[in-house]
């Protein structure tokens, strides 16, 4: 073990030049990942030794700060749109948060970066691995959403071979081992700390180029610079976290179990509609996603041209709580007090399941919601 990047570095290097014949690789198009992780004073601490002076904690790199490192890669046009050549960047929000997020940045393949040998950059927080079993995460599974489609409905598409089947009992099954994993996970992790990480991936060329930087760096002294800049992480206790993520999942749980329990035989479509929200929301409610793909709950109202038709489309629109607000959260158009869709927004809310298209509206619209609240 060392603590020294170039020692490291120079004995992987020795190890490499033994396994691997030069004659066989280019050192431009052979790239290895660089990596950086930082975390509590805890983290090597069994969790069930934690002392008591340590506290466990998470930490979430702040919006800004990765934000302004972006800005470092990205040059802009005076119209706002990246040049050419630029690297593109994806944000992915950490449980519908304004303020922390993770992010990717992907340079172009004949960009500036890409032929210096930098394929792309990474930076995300470590909570993700939890609730991260082999890339498989919780509530991932998007054939769950068929639970909220009516059986009825099912039945009749399976008996006209005119749609997809499925099995109630797997989909039941992918749903409450979600639930079991989320629970396991949240009661078992809370004194345990997470850092966050950032990775390069780049070729072994450029890695040669940083091996002379870090050589000069043992050259000089830079003890005379004490001050010390600002964090661009944020420090949260994993107790609390935790418990803020058990918030998050048990609310969209409850608003798709409530409203399962009181179906009648016959799913309405107002309920239908209930159902795929909570589940989709699920999916996004916990750890870092790109929010902004799914219309469904990122969007407010937009409209789409079919044929010679202007089609509107609706969404919960958490973009716009989660800039106001700093959590994504449903527009008004949606009240938890009746745990409905007001009209006329439920006729126009792009749902996107599969089994969701125009014959299964033309079917269930006449079917009255029973339980709706006026």
């Amino acid at each position: 073990m060392t603590d020294n990047l170039t020692v490291a570095y120079r004995r992987w290097g020795e190890a490499w030049e033994e396994a691997a014949d030069p004659q066989f690789y280019s050192k431009d198009r052979t790239y290895v990942d660089i990596a950086k992780t930082i975390t509590s004073e805890d983290y090597a601490y069994p969790h069930d030794s934690v002392p008591d002076e340590f506290e466990a904690e998470t930490f979430l790199w702040k919006r800004c700060c990765l934000e302004s490192y972006a800005r470092t890669r990205v040059k802009l046009l005076e119209d706002g749109k990246r040049t050419r050549g630029s690297p593109r960047v994806a944000t992915c929000p950490w449980a519908t948060m304004r303020d922390t997020m993770g992010q990717t940045l992907t340079t172009a393949p004949r960009g500036q970066e890409n032929m210096d040998g930098l394929v792309y950059s990474q930076f995300y927080a470590n909570i993700k691995t939890p609730f991260d079993d082999s890339k498989v995460y919780v509530f991932d599974n998007e054939a769950v959403e068929n639970l909220a489609l009516d059986p009825g409905y099912i039945r009749s598409l399976q008996q006209q071979g005119g749609g997809a089947t499925f099995s109630e009992n797997v989909c039941k099954g992918s749903y409450l081992h979600s639930k079991g994993r989320a629970f396991s996970n949240l009661r078992d992790n809370q004194r345990r700390s997470y850092g966050i990480r950032e990775e390069h991936r780049i070729s072994l060329t450029m890695m040669d180029e940083i091996l002379a930087q870090w050589d000069e760096w043992g050259l000089y002294d830079d003890s005379v610079d004490d001050a010390r800049p600002p964090l661009p992480y944020y420090i949260v206790p994993s107790q609390e976290l935790f418990s803020f993520l058990r918030a998050q999942i048990n609310k969209y749980c409850f608003l798709f179990e409530h409203t399962l329990a009181h179906t009648a035989r016959t799913y309405s479509l107002p309920e239908t509609i209930v159902m795929v929200i909570a589940l989709r929301a699920l999916r996004f409610c916990y750890s870092s996603n790109m929010l902004c793909r799914e219309s469904l709950l990122y969007k407010d109202r937009w409209e789409q041209r079919r044929g010679q038709d202007l089609v509107v489309k609706e969404g919960l629109g958490m973009r716009e709580t989660l800039e106001k607000c700093g959590i994504g959260w449903f527009l008004p158009k949606f009240s938890w007090a009746t745990r409905r869709l007001a009209q006329p927004h439920g006729d126009n809310m792009l749902v996107g399941n599969l089994l969701m298209h125009a014959e299964y509206k033309r079917r269930w619209r006449a079917v009255k919601d029973l339980r709706d609240v006026q």
